[in-house]
């Protein structure tokens, strides 16, 4: 008990002092520090390893080492990742997040000030990429960091969206359970009916740039794709469950779009 006791003391005046001591001479309060047994991935604000043993830690965490189960300790470690620019540390910390998902206590507020860090792994912005009109086959290696403040999507609905939102990286957000995905609003799972019918508009009117004299290079296998892709676009407006206003406001946006793909290349509308 009396060992207890004097532990005890020990951590307690550990609380307010700065005892923790970088190489560059810089002192942190036990409490300006996360634990670093509470995240895979090396950020600013872990203590110095030789702070890491097993002794040293029981003391420190007691003295008010910080957890990234914590909303605000989470949020500060993700900004501390935007700034650094370093994707895989994002990646990791958001792994966390979705392992930990279900045990964490955080308010609405916390998820709507995470969702503007610009911490995401994304596609690249379909703005920087054409890509020949046609919605990426498959997710590339390489990411770029968004926030989820903005309209974005699943990558697997990349074929009737990729011209309207940002695609999330499916390497990331296929492992985010569903619950933890409704918590940013932002992500349009599934994307809504207007979304679908901008996105078929969008394609269309690229596919319409190619003159005449070019009409001889789309090939076979790109009829067939466009072909393809037009298909998607109806089957996914059919699921849609939608009133008789938003029947007619489709009808209404397709009717005289030149999007159905015939098997000369060219382009006609339904109305014609």
């Amino acid at each position: 008990k009396n060992v207890q006791k004097d532990y005890v003391a020990i951590a307690t005046s550990c609380e307010e002092a700065p005892v923790v001591v970088f190489d560059d001479g810089r002192r942190c309060r036990c409490s300006e520090l996360v634990d670093p047994e509470d995240v895979q991935v090396t950020i600013a604000m872990h203590p110095p390893r030789e702070y890491c043993s097993p002794v040293v830690l029981s003391v420190l965490r007691r003295a008010g080492l910080k957890s990234l189960t914590d909303e605000e300790v989470f949020l500060t470690a993700a900004r501390h990742v935007e700034a650094s620019g370093e994707a895989a540390k994002g990646e990791e910390l958001l792994k966390q997040l979705a392992d930990r998902f279900q045990s964490l206590k955080w308010s609405s507020r916390a998820f709507a000030a995470l969702s503007r860090v610009r911490t995401f792994p994304a596609i690249a912005p379909v703005a920087h990429v054409r890509s020949d009109a046609y919605p990426p086959r498959r997710a590339s290696v390489e990411r770029v960091a968004v926030s989820l403040d903005v309209p974005c999507t699943l990558f697997k609905h990349a074929s009737v969206t990729w011209t309207q939102l940002a695609l999330l990286h499916p390497d990331t957000f296929d492992k985010w359970p569903k619950p933890l995905l409704q918590r940013f609003t932002a992500i349009k799972d599934p994307p809504s009916l207007d979304v679908i019918v901008a996105n078929l508009i969008e394609a269309a009117r690229w596919w319409g740039e190619i003159r005449d004299g070019e009409l001889a290079e789309v090939t076979s296998e790109h009829r067939q794709h466009r072909q393809e892709i037009v298909v998607c676009h109806l089957a996914a407006l059919n699921s849609v469950r939608r009133t008789n206003a938003l029947q007619s406001m489709v009808q209404h946006s397709l009717c005289r779009v030149k999007f159905l793909v015939l098997n000369d290349g060219s382009l006609t509308s339904p109305c014609e």
